[in-house]
Order: C-alpha cells, then structure tokens, then sequence
C-alpha cells in the first residue's frame, strides 16, 4: 500500500494495525495536508456485516466535534477496501512514554489531568476518557497504545469516537454493535462487566483509565497473560499487585485513586471521570502544597540544623517513629520546624493533616494531631486521631499513651485507665503512660496505685518525669521533702509531639 496514490491521497507509510483495522500514515494531495487512513482488515472486506460496522463507526465518530475527539474528514473506497481518512496526530504513544517503567508522580498527574479547556465539555465530565494513537481509532477500552500522542507541554488530548456530550450515546452504541476482533492488548483493559458480556456504561471505561494509571504508576500492565482466558480471569476474580509493592516511590494516595479506578463492582468505583479527574487534582494540589512548604523551610536549614541537633537525644529516644522515609520526610521535618522555630501550632497541624492525607497508612501524623489538638484543647478530636492511629498500628506504644491522656482532658477517668491498663497489659506502656495513670490516681486519692506507677519508673533513664510528679504530690500533702534527682531534667507532659 505504501507509495500509492488513493483518489487524493498518497500513502507515504503504515503507522500500525490492530483488531479492527490498519492505518497508514498519507498526504492529502488536495489541500496539502497530512491526513490518517484506516483500513478495514483484507480478510474482512468479504464480511458485509463487518463493513458496514465500519461504515457505521465512521459516520458515529463524524458526528461528533470536540477538541478531545480526532476529526473524522472522509470515508471512500479502494479497489473493495474501504478506508476512512482522519485527522493525524504527531508524537509519541503513551506506551513509549511509560517504556515498561514507572512514570513520576508528576508526569502521571499531568497525563491524568487533562487542561480544562480541552477537558470542558468531554471526557472529563463523567464520560469516556481519552485514547488514540495517530491513525488509529478504537471504541473499548482505553489503553496505553492507543492513547493520545503527546505534544510538547500538553497532555493527551484527541480521541476518535470518543465521549463528548453529543456523542456518548453513539458511542456506546457503535461499542455495543462493533463487537470487533479485539487482541490480547485490548483484552487486557476491559472492565469486568465488558469480559461478561453485560451492558455497559461510563463507569466502564472508568475502569479501563484506571488501568492505564496502574500502568503509568508500576511500568506494568495491571492484567496480563497468554490467552484471553488467562485475562479475563485475572480482570474477573484477581486483584492486581499492589502499586506500591512494585514502585515503593508512590504516594499511597496515588495509589489509592488507582484502586478506586480498578473496582471490579462498579457500584464502588469511580461512579463518574468527573469524580476521578477531582481525586487526581486535589493530590495534585496537595503534593504541591508540600513542596511549597519544603522550600519555605529550606532557606532556613542552617538554623534548623542547630534545633535539630538541640532535640536529637529526644528523636533517638522516639526512634520507634522517627519516620525518616524519602516521602514523609520533607513532612516531619516541616512540622518540626513550626514547632521548635516558629511555635506556630496552626502550620504545624496543616502539615500533619496534609501528611495524613498523602500517607493515610503512617500512624505518626494521626498521633501527632492527636497531642497538638491536646495541647489546644480540642480532646475530643485528640481522641478520634488517636483512636484511627491505633487502627492502623495497633502495636506502637505512642498512639494509646496520647488517646489515654486524650480521655484524661475530658475527665473521662474511666475510659483513660482502661485504654493505658490495657496497653500495659499488652506490654506497649511507656513512661508517658504511667506518669499519666499516676496523676488519675492522685486526683483520686488512690494511693496504692500512685506507688505501684512510680516504683514501675523506678531506674528508668526518664525516671525525671516520674520524679517530679512525685515532688508535686510531696508538696500537695504538705511535705518538704523533695527527691534528690528531681533536677535531673524538666519534667516531660504526657503525649508530647514526635
């Protein structure tokens, strides 16, 4: 085919093929233009009812005009072979961007995000997302080759046939009568109600996106196999592995946008791209919040260094939660800064938020909330921090020493001892714990349990903090007597910050 001339149009080299069609890359002799042909595979021509779902696609896709749908120009015909001639985009295809490796957070945020003026109106408010390759023109799924070209500084951005508000109705309906020949690589985007046959709608495809994000987010495909059955079943009955295991780097958030996309009920998918295009854009703004925050601190690195090395024997102390990961990091080191230079508690609490929000499996920021709401009075949201902190990691001391002191600010006395006696019980109790169970029993009057606290702390390296409890009480009941070692060090409140 390459080098002849079709009424105006002169073939100048094959692009690529597929189930339902292959596209050569030509010039429009005419207008002096380069233009797509897509043909009707040979051993289809025979077929009537085959070329007339082309004809049908055809007149499906000219029908709609949006600036994320390639421009269907003209059908015709050649020696039997009939073709259809289409806009043609130059650049590079999803699946040579992403080259079998992880894509950065950033790239695959902006790939995800289409730019609102091309996004108005289109796939972005609640129909099909995005595809093509230049030439080529597919219905179901969506999938990485067939994806947008990328031009410099734009995201992918046409799709033949695609969702536009006139032409979602025709393009459902030109899936459901097409039923093409579909190759493994197709096979391997369809959603669960699309392998068993059932009746589509926009969630479908929603699915089909989400597994183009899995593949952008991993370097692999999210199903795969040797045989369509291999795949169907692995879409219909198998989760795929999970995104982190295969790129530690990724925000947890990111990949929790990712499975909420690859839901095989679709009634708890994504219900519309609308939905997942505001998933995407508010950690897109988030993530960039916390480089804005991590620049503003960095300028101020050589006074931070010397906090740092002032407060060193306390983090080494709490070592346990001294998250130092390569992502929550810029985090921790952003709320230090607010605490120890600053004072202020409002920044230091948005940091923890927004730390909690990228990373909703690290306890650390949870407890943290937990002890600054605690420390502003606010003991009921302490408490509910503290509990979802305990959620997630039920063995760490730290959490329900805070969520005992948490029930101690509401003078729920109760409730606080049973939370720390039960941390006792599970070995998981700290100095914090006890000093705390040792000021519930003071206020109480309940000597013995003042003494069993104490005498716990008794050669502990943070005795201090038990000491000077103690010294207060010995003052309280009239007493001069002050221990000794009571000036070792100040004393510590129960459920400080990490």
């Amino acid at each position: 085919m390459t080098g002849k001339t079709l009424s105006h149009y002169r073939v100048l080299e094959k692009l690529g093929g597929g189930g339902m069609g292959v596209v050569y890359k030509a010039e429009d002799t005419r207008l002096g233009r380069l233009v797509a042909l897509k043909f009707l595979p040979a051993e289809l021509t025979l077929d009537r009812q085959a070329v007339e779902r082309f004809r049908r696609e055809a007149r499906a896709a000219s029908a709609l005009n949006h600036p994320n749908i390639c421009t269907i120009h003209d059908i015709d015909e050649y020696e039997g072979q009939p073709f259809i001639v289409m806009e043609l985009l130059e650049g590079e295809t999803l699946k040579h961007r992403i080259g079998g490796q992880p894509l950065a957070a950033e790239q695959i945020l902006d790939v995800g995000i289409p730019d609102r003026r091309r996004a108005r109106g289109g796939a972005w408010q609640g129909h099909r997302p995005p595809r093509h390759q230049a030439g080529q023109h597919f219905h179901h799924p969506a999938r990485p080759p067939q994806d947008p070209r990328f031009r410099a500084g734009q995201a992918p951005g046409r799709a033949p046939g695609g969702g536009g508000r006139a032409g979602l109705g025709h393009a459902h309906a030109l899936g459901r009568a097409l039923r093409p020949r579909l190759g493994l690589g197709t096979v391997a985007y369809m959603s669960p109600e699309q392998a068993r046959g059932e009746q589509l709608d926009a969630r479908s495809d929603l699915f089909s996106f989400g597994a183009v994000l899995y593949e952008m987010a991993t370097g692999r495909m999210a199903f795969s196999g040797k045989t369509t059955a291999v795949i169907f079943e692995a879409i219909l009955n198998r989760a795929p592995t999970p995104a982190t295991r295969l790129n530690p780097d990724l925000a947890p958030e990111l990949e929790r946008v990712i499975n909420k996309g690859l839901e095989k009920d679709r009634e708890m998918r994504c219900q519309t791209a609308a939905e997942l295009r505001g998933d995407l854009k508010r950690l897109k703004r988030d993530t960039e919040s916390s480089r804005t925050v991590a620049a503003a601190v960095a300028p101020r690195r050589s006074r931070w260094g010397l906090v740092a090395a002032a407060t060193l024997p306390l983090a080494v102390a709490g070592a346990a939660w001294l998250y130092l990961g390569r992502g929550p990091e810029r985090f921790y080191i952003s709320t230090h800064y607010y605490q120890t230079v600053t004072g202020e508690i409002d920044k230091e609490i948005e940091i923890f938020s927004l730390w909690s929000q990228t990373y909703p499996r690290d306890w650390t920021p949870r407890s943290n909330l937990a002890v600054r709401y605690n420390d502003t009075g606010q003991y009921d949201k302490g408490r509910e921090k503290a509990a979802e902190a305990i959620r997630i990691d039920p063995t760490h001391p730290f959490p329900h020493n805070v969520l005992g002191y948490s029930y101690t600010g509401l003078h729920r006395y109760e409730e606080a001892k049973a939370v720390m006696e039960k941390a006792i019980a599970q070995k998981l109790d700290v100095m914090g714990t006890r000093t705390s169970l040792y000021q519930i029993a003071f206020v109480e009057g309940d000597a013995a349990n003042m003494e069993r606290h104490s005498g716990w702390a008794r050669g502990k390296p943070d005795e201090y903090a038990m000491l000077g409890l103690e010294a207060s009480a010995a003052a309280f009941f009239g007493s001069s007597k002050k221990p000794e070692s009571c000036t070792v060090g100040p004393r510590i409140r129960p459920g400080a910050a990490i």
